[in-house]
């Protein structure tokens, strides 16, 4: 993946003047449903928020709340108006509004929680840095012919900030203990992998069921390179094309991938090019043999023609060479079966 990381670095360097980006949305947290909800009752497509594109930037999130509630406004009920309110402050730092993060009655000695919605935050000449603990703990009993005590443990950080409002940064590393529900225990049985992890082991084997420890990390730097219309980013996550729970392109419900993402907006149109490595969950080796890599590139052009109506084209490629990526493959502006056809390739193609 050295490609992709000299690639980053050049298109970082063709451009001086460089904006810093936000992180993203997990569609796992419970504010993704407030962002579906008012998604619904905006009552058109927003240009400003791309739902296809999983997941949405806390930037963009915030433009579009903002702009609901303008819109809105005599409408929103006091809970609505609340919910908005507390979303826009736990972000504050991408608000146009001029909202600030709400600041805590009581902060701990003075320097921990100053604001309500972090643990840790530190803001002076253009630097934002935060972080916050990653902690959850639940317990239950599956009755029934299982029987089992079921449990779900993690533990972890999370950071996010930017250098100068030039360089944004987001990481989350946590470690996870569970045993889930027979359904989640048969699909990890079933084929060798655990849901949204990579590599895991068994955990507690001698009690009833199968409960398994595994490590989750995200990690990512981006800029923008065209003030709001191209930025980059390059790290380690997952994403998702097209609305719903899951999708037949590209969907999140596999593990973390290195990834170097390009995406450009501009008026009512949004094309975003995703180049990835691939590794097997299922796979696991007793030795210090490296995993088998394979690579993806795709084209993701999304367009709002009317209030009502949004078209996605896609064009996706999956290819495996000797551990190393196809520099054909990261033309951002090229149908990748003529690729195919000029290396005399047999990969995976897809259009739709």
């Amino acid at each position: 993946m050295r490609s992709f990381w000299m690639c980053f670095i050049g298109l970082l360097g063709l451009s001086p003047n460089l904006f810093s980006q936000s992180a993203f949305i997990k569609r796992q947290q419970e504010d993704s449903y407030l962002i579906e909800r008012l998604d619904i009752l905006n009552g058109r497509v927003s240009d400003s928020l791309f739902t296809c594109l999983n997941p949405m930037t806390q930037r963009d999130v915030v433009e579009f709340m903002e702009q609901y509630k303008k819109e809105h406004d005599s409408t929103l009920s006091a809970q609505e108006k609340r919910y908005i309110n507390n979303y826009i402050s736990q972000y504050a730092e991408w608000s146009g509004d001029g909202v600030s993060f709400e600041a805590s009655k009581k902060p701990i000695v003075k320097t921990l929680y100053k604001n309500k919605t972090n643990f840790l935050h530190f803001e002076k000449d253009g630097n934002l840095f935060i972080l916050n603990p990653v902690l959850a703990y639940q317990q239950m009993v599956e009755t029934g012919l299982t029987n089992q005590n079921l449990f779900l443990n993690v533990r972890g950080v999370e950071a996010r900030g930017h250098l100068h409002k030039r360089i944004g940064f987001y990481t989350h590393v946590t470690e996870i203990q569970e045993r889930g529900p027979l359904h989640h225990q048969n699909y990890v049985n079933n084929f060798e992998a655990v849901p949204g992890a990579d590599h895991y082991r068994r955990f507690k084997i001698e009690k009833p069921g199968i409960a398994n420890d595994y490590a989750y990390a995200a990690g990512y730097i981006d800029a923008e390179v065209m003030k709001d219309n191209i930025h980059l980013t390059f790290g380690q996550d997952r994403f998702q094309y097209g609305d719903g729970f899951r999708s037949l392109q590209l969907s999140d419900f596999g593990a973390n991938y290195l990834f170097l993402k390009a995406n450009t907006r501009i008026w009512k149109v949004n094309y975003q090019n995703l180049f990835m490595e691939l590794l097997p969950q299922s796979v696991h080796y007793a030795d210090d043999s490296l995993y088998p890599k394979k690579y993806a590139a795709m084209h993701h052009l999304s367009i709002n023609p009317t209030k009502w109506l949004n078209i996605g084209v896609f064009e996706s490629i999956i290819f495996s060479r000797q551990n190393a990526f196809s520099l054909n493959y990261l033309n951002p502006v090229i149908f990748y079966r003529v690729v195919e056809l000029y290396n005399g390739s047999p990969d995976n193609a897809n259009v739709g």
